[in-house]
């Protein structure tokens, strides 16, 4: 038999010159017979009587038997695919097919994925139609089976590591360049050029666990520094006879407009925790934090003697260039004047 694609109206316009001519409903439902006896074959999935004339069909030169349909419904059912016994067989492969293409994406592409997949050999099948796509399948059917299985244990892999990955190289890129980083930056480069996420034993979660305990460290130690200077700050100006004389509504106001009602917890993180914070907060910022500390406090003093003594007056230290001992006595001359002059209508200078 021929193997050329003809019209539903061209193979019904067949039986129609039959010596008698056959009624259109008759005409009909033998059409959708011998689709089902597999002698002709359609891309339509679900064929009625009313879609016949834009239905496309073509002679069916190859014949399933029942064994081979047994072996495609299993190989379907295999994949997650329902496929039930009295359903033509030819629409699942459709979404058999899918599948593959969607797992071969899951599993390679992106680096540190592996290098993409070629799918050349699907697409190839997904151009043939009827029972020759079918047999197609059938033949390949081993290697489609093992393509899925470990295509899909692959997927699995993917979706646990990958997040491990992102936050493995966003954490990477809060380090500081210090030589206890680099060896890692290293290993973490080498995962992506050589693409080894789902390189076994698994090397993203050691690296993770190593950077996470490193920035963790260095963290805790800029926390320290701000704390020892916190409680250093706090213990002066909890002693100045100014902030003496404030009231607990009073202090608490001072402390909360300049930021320093309490020091910062120091505790374990995981590596998300740790990178939440670190977003939050670099170590560039706790740098700047820890740098800005004894400003934040003396601008505190500054407002507790303003409450505490409003006739207060603030004074600017002048900057100069000294390069000599006449300089200094001139400064300190000068520098004298200007306090006695401003003390006489102020009750307290605020040197800034």
């Amino acid at each position: 038999m021929g193997n050329s694609a003809k019209s539903g109206k061209d193979i019904r316009n067949q039986f129609m010159k039959a010596p008698y001519g056959w009624p259109q409903d008759a005409v009909d439902a033998m059409l959708i017979m011998l689709k089902n006896m597999q002698h002709i074959s359609t891309n339509e999935t679900d064929l009625k009587v009313a879609k016949i004339n834009q239905a496309s069909f073509k002679k069916e030169i190859h014949i399933l038997g029942a064994k081979e349909k047994i072996a495609i419904r299993k190989l379907f059912q295999d994949a997650g695919i329902t496929c039930p016994p009295n359903h033509e067989i030819f629409p699942y492969s459709n979404e058999y097919l899918d599948k593959l293409k969607t797992l071969a994406a899951q599993v390679s592409g992106d680096v540190p994925r592996p290098v993409p997949i070629n799918i050349d050999f699907i697409k190839e099948i997904e151009n043939k139609e009827g029972n020759e796509r079918l047999l197609d399948i059938l033949l390949q059917k081993d290697d489609f089976q093992a393509k899925f299985t470990d295509w899909s244990a692959n997927a699995n892999i993917v979706s646990a590591r990958e997040p491990l990955w992102n936050l493995l190289v966003e954490l990477n890129n809060h380090a500081p360049d210090e030589p206890e980083m680099e060896q890692l930056k290293i290993e973490t480069a080498a995962i992506k050029d050589n693409r080894l996420l789902l390189q076994e034993p698994d090397l993203i979660q050691p690296i993770l666990t190593a950077v996470s305990d490193k920035l963790q460290t260095i963290l805790n130690k800029r926390k320290e520094q701000f704390n020892t200077l916190y409680d250093l700050r706090m213990t002066e100006l909890q002693a100045n006879e100014y902030f003496k004389k404030l009231t607990p509504e009073q202090k608490h106001g001072i402390l909360a407009k300049h930021q320093l009602l309490s020091k910062h917890e120091i505790k374990q993180l995981n590596a998300q925790a740790l990178l939440n914070q670190l977003q939050k907060a670099s170590l560039y910022t706790w740098d700047t934090k820890i740098a800005a500390l004894p400003g934040q406090f003396q601008s505190a003093l500054e407002d507790a003697i303003l409450l505490s003594a409003p006739q207060a007056k603030t004074y600017s230290l002048p900057r100069k260039t000294i390069n000599s001992q006449v300089d200094i006595d001139n400064y300190v001359a000068e520098l004298k004047t200007e306090l006695e002059s401003l003390l006489k209508v102020s009750s307290s200078i605020i040197l800034k």
